[in-house]
This record gives C-alpha cells, sequence and structure tokens, in this order.
C-alpha cells in the first residue's frame, strides 16, 4: 500500500462534520505519530508540512495532547498524503497547563486562535478569539474541552 492510500484509511474516520471536508479533528496523537512516522519512512518532501508562523512543531503537539489526555487537530488533503497537524484540544482542567506550555514558544499564544466548547463533539464552540484570551473564556462545565490552532 502507498503511503498516500495509508494516510487516506489512517485519516479518514476524524474528518470533522462541521468544517471544512479537509480538517481533522479529534486526531488521538497514537494516529498522528503513526502518520507521520509513515510521512518521515518516504521522505517525500511533497508531504513535508511547513508549519504557520509561531506554531509548535508537531512532534511538541504529538507530546502535549499525550501529556494533558488531549487530542489534536490537522489540515489533511486526501488522495495527496499533505498532513499538517496544527492544534491541539484538551479538556479544560488542562487547560492553564496547555497556556502555560504554549507560552514557552515564541509568539506562540500571539498567533494562535483558541476557542472553548461546553463538551467534547459539540459543533459550535461557546466561545472563540485570540489565544491570549481563553483564560477568560474557558468553560465551567468540568466536561469542557479547548483548542488552539494556528492558521
Amino acid at each position: 500500500m502507498g503511503t498516500v492510500d495509508y494516510l487516506d484509511g489512517l485519516l479518514i474516520n476524524y474528518v470533522s462534520e462541521f468544517s471544512a471536508p479537509m480538517r481533522l479533528v479529534e486526531l488521538p496523537p497514537t494516529v498522528v505519530v503513526q502518520a507521520l512516522r509513515r510521512i518521515d519512512a518516504t521522505q517525500d518532501a511533497d508531504l513535508a508540512t511547513p508549519l504557520s508562523p509561531g506554531q509548535p512543531d508537531p512532534q511538541w503537539l504529538v507530546a502535549g495532547a499525550i501529556a494533558l489526555r488531549g487530542r489534536l487537530l490537522a489540515a489533511y488533503s486526501f488522495g495527496r498524503g499533505y498532513l499538517q497537524v496544527d492544534g491541539i484540544q484538551v479538556p479544560v482542567t488542562a487547560a492553564g497547563d496547555l497556556l502555560a506550555a504554549v507560552a514557552a514558544w515564541p509568539s506562540a499564544l500571539e498567533v494562535a486562535m483558541g476557542g472553548a466548547w461546553p463538551s467534547w463533539g459539540v459543533a459550535q464552540p461557546s466561545w472563540r478569539g485570540p489565544a491570549e484570551a481563553l483564560r477568560d473564556h474557558l468553560p465551567e462545565a468540568p466536561e469542557g474541552m479547548v483548542a488552539l490552532w494556528w492558521d
């Protein structure tokens, strides 16, 4: 099986039904690790994913999702195999830790967008705006979720 077919099959179940068809949401870190390993193994420059300005690298986002019991966000081009891991989702209980960790990256919070949802799987955020303001808009419910992403 070729790399693009492998990635298409691996990632198809994470397409967001609420946003653009190339957006992947709630990606388990283990799935992203599998995808990145397959891309790295091919050494295919066409599958390389440039980072958005200020964005932490994908391996850091994966490690953060693992440490904070979170998931990942990505853009993916089906049929082409182009994957850009560009966001992280964590339980609201881990929001402070996420914000502190991201603040260690130069300009990462300044250029990131943030969102807050009352629970996982809800289509529309209760708040969306600059990541630096996320702390003031956290969901009150313990089942809430927050996300940071870089465009």
